[in-house]
């Protein structure tokens, strides 16, 4: 599951069209004297008017779930050793954080309701996957993800009728286009990896300071998902500098879960060698 909180920790400029549509209901009325004309405003068509906004905002994490590597090899934890002490623990996370930039296109029907469409790109930086750190063995993967996401959103409004207002928005969320970058690396100095691999029935012989193997792996991979569908809700306040502008803040939720596709790897380095009385040989081929 992937989960995202985008904050606005500053506030943006608005640009807004902000321009009320008036209808004029005209009656007449016939006297002795002259033709009466009266003109007034349509309540349902007060304060419809359409804008356009840019916001950038980061994003906290929230609902972490348990990350893990697909790789046998680096597990679905986090493991680390030192003098005899070992640790395990799970790792809860998600690829939620990071900047994300928006641009915002709406209507407001009237001064209460609306509807507007939002583009969001994102960057995700490195979140940890998994880990293994001891002594003879480390291994770790890390996520990192780029992504555009689309948003419609039910505007809901409210002002006090000078300068200050209220919103709320809930919609639909598509995210359309994104694709993790996953980075691995692998350094075994016990042999583990030809033991996983392989499929050997023990660990090669390793005696730490006469005879040992270390094997290094370098791998980054790309993912792509499964379509999915979430949610989008958000809260702010706003306060109208003129008829055009305006500042804004907001905090808004956006929800999703994903199912991965296709993993493949774009770039995996291999560097072996045998390590016999402190001197490195390279390892046979193959290896």
């Amino acid at each position: 599951m992937k989960n995202t909180v985008l904050l606005t920790l500053f506030l943006v400029f608005t640009i807004s069209t902000f321009g009320e549509e008036k209808s004029m209901m005209i009656s007449k009325g016939k006297s002795k004297k002259k033709s009466e004309k009266s003109a007034t405003i349509s309540p349902n068509k007060i304060g419809r008017a359409g804008y356009l906004s840019i916001s950038g905002g980061y994003g906290i994490p929230f609902l972490s779930t348990a990350m893990r590597s697909p790789l046998k090899e680096i597990g679905d934890k986090d493991w680390y050793q030192r003098n005899g002490d070992l640790s395990v623990k799970p790792i809860f996370g998600t690829n939620g954080n990071g900047l994300a930039f928006n641009i915002t296109g709406g209507i407001m029907f009237n001064k209460y309701i609306g509807f507007e469409a939002q583009l969001t790109a994102a960057w995700h930086p490195e979140t940890l996957d998994a880990r293994i750190d001891i002594p003879t063995y480390y291994a770790t993967q890390r996520s990192s993800t780029v992504a555009q996401y689309l948003s419609t959103h039910l505007v809901m409004r409210w002002d006090n009728g000078k300068r200050f207002g209220v919103f709320a928005k809930v919609g639909p969320l598509l995210p359309f286009h994104g694709s993790p970058d996953t980075r691995a690396y692998i350094k075994d100095k016990q042999g583990r990896i030809i033991e996983t691999l392989a499929g050997l029935p023990i660990l090669p012989l390793n005696i730490s300071g006469l005879a040992n193997i270390e094997i290094k792996l370098i791998g980054r991979s790309k993912s792509t998902f499964n379509p999915t569908i979430g949610l989008s809700a958000a809260i702010g306040a706003e306060i109208k500098l003129n008829k055009n502008f305006s500042l804004f803040g907001e905090v808004r939720v956006q929800a999703y879960t994903i199912t991965i596709k296709e993993t493949k790897f774009y770039e995996f380095e291999q560097q072996a060698s045998i390590n016999v009385l402190g001197i490195k040989l390279p390892a046979p081929d193959g290896l």
